[in-house]
């Protein structure tokens, strides 16, 4: 027999006639409502299955075959899959041809739906979403109408001259330079995360630019209005109460966009609408020929250089001896935490009276509680939020500080090109050679267990025994690039690496902001086959985690992602409910890659990986106590010994992740107390931390590489009841 399926509003649906064919399940994933008839034709079976059915199934770790089928063929049915390739598709087939038409890939890119821009398809501005991408792209795009994109400098910008037209972006670390009027350069990051992500933002840009020029028609006569304001304040008008009154003349246009359109241009709004209204977001890219393959090399080969140079330097040892001589732990993290917890100049007593003086007389708001009695490293924060903006007020101060940090061993490579990936390298004999303070939590751990400050049992071992500590904390790779920049480095440190730690971005798909995430294994996120990656973190304390940051653990898998706005609501809620997701990130596999590839080539030991999410400074903490955990006198047996894990925060610097519930289950901890309580403070004033959200991958030092089953966090609340919440969670 077979049935058709005919939707009340849509008419004819489908005509099944093939047995065993599952329909309208979409409906009990989406937890959506149609009204649909079934009609048999000939002798017809079917059998209806119960929606809790199907809730029951997924939930139930042992039908992970169910749940990675029907993933499947959701995938497919919805078109999730088809809108990603076709995009990519789109971009890839116009890069080849030298030249893009940024309007030619519009459609493409809407057919996304992404969840960051709900406002694609809308005609009405989705200003929320437009600052994300503006963020994310150079400051003077409303001036430039052609870009070159490259993964090589261009010979013109070797001229020192071409330093007069750098051009930043606020949210993306990128060298970009301004060739002639209205024409700039990009240089891109190895891999395609980079240009999938400008392109994308690019693409959003271009998309709420058509929409306000729609709602500023007339044209000619809002730019007759631009000019007279302009004019007025040229003349010595004020600025805020000219544009107030050219907005008011705006009728097309919300009273709530124009103050977001403000806020996003501050101060230069009346220029950016002129801009826009002469762009008409007209934009061409043209593509570097280069292959891709070889521009990656011969970047990271240049980046590589100069790490090797500089530990080199340092440490006195030669590269042919670095295997016996080296105890090298990498940290890839922002460039403060790490550098604050562990800085001789910014523990010195007097550096720290001089800072907190300020502060108090600025009267900063550091975290501090009203009763007092805060912990060592409550106070410790406050310190490194002040520290920060002491030295944001006080520039001069920090050439002092490297000076200082010079001195006792912290090499530093600045890198603004190539891998757009700054070094420091800190050479822990000297900086533990004579009694330098660090973090307060760091010392403590190290004066209890491992007797450092001082040493009592480092004459046990000559030195032709005992290798040389060194720390390489690198700036946060970009997507794919992640794997061709930790290749680098453990293809130059080699088998003296024993533990590689990550820190990066990320969003959650449940539990709230500056939550922890701890992922069992990673998901690849192409094509319709996804691609899983195991993750071992048997050796972690979770408890530990918790206290350290006390926040909600959260323990699952975690999907890494091709790019921030090429995910739709389905697909989030896709990855939450088939694949149990806590999250979203962009390196997590290219990390996990690099290091199964270095083992294959005999780079590396067998190492475990954690990728994870939490408050900036509790993580780095743990990760400097299992470091320095043998500084002083590990031998060479001792370097072998496997190091713990950590976890991770749920949150991103510049992105708003509203606060969510979530069902916590017994392999989390969840402070859950109104404030009331010293960990609900605690929360509280964790909220206010600058820089606590990030991603973080452990990386260790073990043989075990079989996934640990189990131990999986509960699905949540329905991350769909708030599209905007959603939308936000990326």
């Amino acid at each position: 027999g077979a049935i058709t399926i005919t939707d009340k509003y849509m008419g004819f649906i489908a005509l099944i006639n093939q047995p065993y064919t599952l329909f309208d399940e979409v409906f009990v994933i989406f937890d959506e409502t149609r009204e649909r008839i079934a009609i048999a034709k000939g002798h017809t079976s079917v059998v209806v299955i119960p929606a809790a059915v199907i809730e029951e199934l997924l939930e139930d770790a042992s039908q992970m075959r169910f749940a990675q089928a029907l993933g499947s063929k959701l995938r497919v049915s919805l078109g999730i899959s088809s809108a990603l390739s076709g995009f990519e598709f789109a971009l890839r087939a116009a890069l080849l041809s030298g030249s893009v038409d940024i309007r030619q890939i519009i459609p493409a890119y809407k057919s996304l739906s992404p969840a960051i821009h709900a406002g694609a398809n809308d005609p009405t501005l989705d200003v929320t979403a437009w600052s994300y991408a503006v963020h994310r792209l150079p400051q003077r795009i409303n001036e430039i109408f052609a870009l070159v994109l490259g993964v090589n400098k261009i010979n013109v910008m070797n001229s020192p001259t071409a330093l007069r037209g750098s051009i930043l972006s606020v949210a993306r670390r990128r060298t970009c330079r301004m060739l002639m009027p209205g024409k700039a350069f990009l240089l891109l990051r190895p891999g395609q995360s980079d240009i999938t992500d400008f392109v994308t933002c690019l693409c959003l840009h271009t998309v709420e630019v058509l929409k306000l020029r729609a709602l500023m028609k007339p044209i000619q006569r809002t730019m007759a209005h631009l000019v007279t304001a302009r004019d007025a304040v040229a003349d010595g008008a004020d600025r805020e109460a000219v544009t107030a009154s050219f907005l008011s003349h705006m009728k097309n246009i919300s009273d709530t966009d124009k103050q977001a359109l403000a806020s996003l241009y501050k101060g230069d709004l009346l220029e950016q609408l002129m801009n826009i209204c002469i762009h008409r977001g007209d934009f061409v890219i043209y593509a570097d020929t280069v292959p891709v393959e070889v521009s990656e090399c011969t970047a990271a080969e240049k980046w590589e250089q100069k790490v090797e140079n500089a530990a080199m330097a340092l440490t006195g040892v030669r590269v042919s001896e670095w295997d016996s001589s080296l105890a090298v732990d990498i940290i890839s993290s922002n460039r403060i935490s790490v550098m604050d917890l562990l800085s001789p100049f910014l523990h010195d007593p007097e550096v720290r009276r001089r800072i907190m003086t300020w502060a108090e007389q600025k009267g900063l708001d550091l975290l501090t509680s009203e009763g007092g009695g805060e912990s060592s490293d409550e106070l410790d924060n406050a310190y490194y939020v002040a520290a920060d903006k002491y030295f944001e007020a006080h520039p001069e101060e920090l050439k002092v500080r490297r000076e200082y940090e010079s001195k006792h061993g912290i090499a530093f490579v600045d890198e603004l090109e190539y891998t757009g990936i700054s070094v420091q390298i800190l050479f822990m004999d000297r900086l533990l050679s004579s009694v330098v303070s660090c973090d307060s939590v760091l010392k403590q751990s190290l004066d209890r267990h491992h007797k450092l400050f001082p040493p009592d049992n480092c004459e046990a071992h000559s030195p032709r025994q005992r290798k040389k500590h060194v720390i390489v904390n690198i700036d946060y790779a970009f997507g794919e690039q992640a794997e061709h920049v930790l290749w680098s480095l453990l293809n130059l440190f080699s088998l003296s690496v024993r533990s590689v730690n990550v820190m990066g971005k990320a969003g959650g798909l449940q539990g709230s902001r500056g939550d922890v995430m701890f992922p069992t294994h990673f998901i690849h996120e192409r094509g319709d086959i996804p691609d899983f990656r195991s993750v071992d973190n048997q050796d972690v304390d979770i408890a530990e985690l918790h206290e350290l940051a006390q926040r909600c653990v959260h323990v699952g898998p975690m999907v890494t992602i091709p790019g921030t706005l090429m995910q739709n609501r389905r697909a989030l809620r896709l990855y939450h409910t088939i694949w149990a997701s806590i999250g979203l990130e962009m390196e997590g596999v290219y990390f996990v890659q690099a290091l199964e590839k270095a083992k294959v080539m005999g780079l590396a030991k067998p190492m475990t990986v954690a990728e994870l999410i939490p408050p900036l400074y509790a993580i780095s903490r743990t990760f400097l106590l299992k470091c320095l955990a043998c500084s002083q006198c590990s031998s060479l047996a001792a370097v072998d010994t496997p190091l713990d894990g950590v976890a991770t925060v749920q949150e991103e610097e510049g992105d708003d992740l509203r606060p969510r519930t979530s069902t916590i289950s017994s392999t989390s901890f969840d402070p859950s107390d109104d404030g009331s309580t010293s960990t609900g403070r605690a929360n509280q004033k964790l909220k206010h931390f600058k820089n606590v959200c990030r991603a973080v991958a452990r990386f260790q030092v073990s043989g075990k590489n079989d996934i640990e089953e189990g131990g999986q966090q509960s699905a949540g609340p329905d991350p769909s009841a708030n599209e905007d919440t959603w939308r936000d969670s990326i």
